[in-house]
């Protein structure tokens, strides 16, 4: 293929312009891009100063921001986290274009952007006051107030707000955007719905002491074995307490909550619950632990993760029949959505023949399997109707029937109304 006639080789190319069917450069170009690239290019300190003047044209400001709000969506992870579910993405698009409405509605000019790939967002902020002033102090608590609570009426999430030092100029947003990463450390103690201001993080850090934590994995351990859920919660929020009034970093109390869940897996590995299933447990939780901006979702994940492994060192002291019981729904909570799902496939992971795994099942559950089945998916269906953006045809087919309308027929038999009619009651 030749090469275009307005490319000169021997000069350096300018990458982006060159590979990217899209011109930044254009005037009628896209604004969220201009307000990305401007976001990227100010937190790593390598915008093009001698364009400044092009760049705040671009994005509709008379002067350049001075304050950073760094704003984490508290239950949005990063994309390739819940990949390839996209619909939990487009959360965090939905709260930049409600922060945008708010800062225009108190007449407050800036750029709101989305880091990609994050759960933070970036507003860098205009504002009138010197940066010494009492009031202008008392503004930026405000705002932050106002948007917290603006975005949690209107679109149902939760922000935290992360509040730099004034910038005197734009090669200080390095280190503003750094100062809001620590604040988020402070957040992350206080909860959701909370905002920190740059010289309100303490730098001192407590290590958590190690007897401390095998003291608490110990007592959890007991009250697990001994199948007393109100007294390991109580024992894990006992020891997130602690934690707190430590100030250990949020990095140091992940590792720990992992280290915690690893200490209990192993135990009931030798206790003889199957390796398979408790690693699966394990894992889920040590991931969360990991993804969660907040100390009182870490606790919750532990509860959680507590009540998965009490359930199954139930089955160690649990006879025939209640052990054929959790078997028989592991393995539809594992094939539901599988069409080709049957009786007949399921006495056959059983080791049983369909007309005795038949017999077996209704004495078990009290219904046949096929009805059993049938509810299983429509209860499945019911949740993601209302909680994906999935369409009623796709439902359908992840949940194993064979098609649309014998979908709708049954959604309708057992709920009363049409899986389109369900989604507009429950809008």
């Amino acid at each position: 293929m030749d090469r275009p006639a307005n490319i000169d080789i021997n000069k350096e190319l300018d990458i982006p312009n060159t590979f990217r069917r899209y011109n930044g450069y254009l005037k009628k170009g896209n604004y969220e891009f201009y307000c990305q690239e401007f976001a990227y290019s100010a937190i790593y300190g390598n915008l093009n100063l001698s364009n400044l003047s092009y760049i705040l044209e671009l994005l509709r400001l008379d002067k350049l921001p001075e304050i950073l709000f760094l704003i984490r969506v508290d239950d949005c992870h990063d994309i390739y986290n819940c990949f390839p579910r996209f619909s939990i993405y487009p959360q965090k698009i939905h709260v930049i274009n409600h922060l945008e409405r708010s800062l225009e509605e108190r007449g407050i000019k800036g750029v709101v952007a989305s880091f990609l790939g994050r759960d933070t967002i970036g507003a860098f902020l205009c504002f009138p006051e010197e940066s010494n002033s009492k009031k202008h102090r008392e503004t930026l608590k405000n705002l932050a107030q106002y948007l917290i609570q603006d975005v949690e009426k209107y679109t149902n999430e939760s922000i935290s707000i992360g509040i730099s030092d004034f910038c005197k100029n734009i090669n200080e947003f390095p280190r503003a955007y750094s100062q809001c990463q620590k604040a988020f450390q402070n957040n992350f103690s206080k909860g959701r719905g909370t905002y920190t201001f740059y010289d309100e993080v303490q730098d001192v850090h407590i290590l958590l002491r190690k007897e401390d934590m095998n003291n608490f994995a110990a007592k959890i351990i007991f009250h697990i074995d001994s199948l007393n859920s109100k007294g390991y919660t109580e024992s894990i929020h006992e020891m997130i307490n602690h934690i707190s009034s430590t100030n250990t970093s949020s990095v140091d109390v992940r590792m720990q909550m992992v280290k915690l869940i690893d200490h209990v897996s192993n135990y009931y590995i030798e206790e003889g619950i199957e390796k398979e299933k408790i690693d699966h447990i394990s894992i889920v939780a040590m991931k969360d632990i990991l993804n969660s901006n907040f100390i009182s979702s870490i606790e919750q994940i532990i509860v959680t993760f507590c009540e998965e492994v009490m359930k199954s060192s139930m089955i160690i002291h649990q006879n025939v029949d209640e052990k054929m019981r959790l078997f028989i729904d592991e393995c539809i909570k594992k094939y539901y959505n599988d069409c080709d799902f049957n009786l007949a496939k399921a006495a056959k992971l059983c080791n049983y023949s369909p007309y005795y795994f038949g017999r077996l099942f209704k004495d078990l559950f009290n219904t046949s399997f096929n009805q059993y089945l049938t509810n299983y998916r429509i209860e499945k269906s019911t949740e993601l109707l209302i909680q994906s953006q999935l369409s009623v045809e796709d439902i359908a087919f992840q949940l194993g029937f064979c098609s649309v309308s014998y979908f709708c027929t049954v959604f309708k038999r057992t709920v009363g109304i049409t899986p389109r009619q369900y989604v507009k009651e429950n809008e």
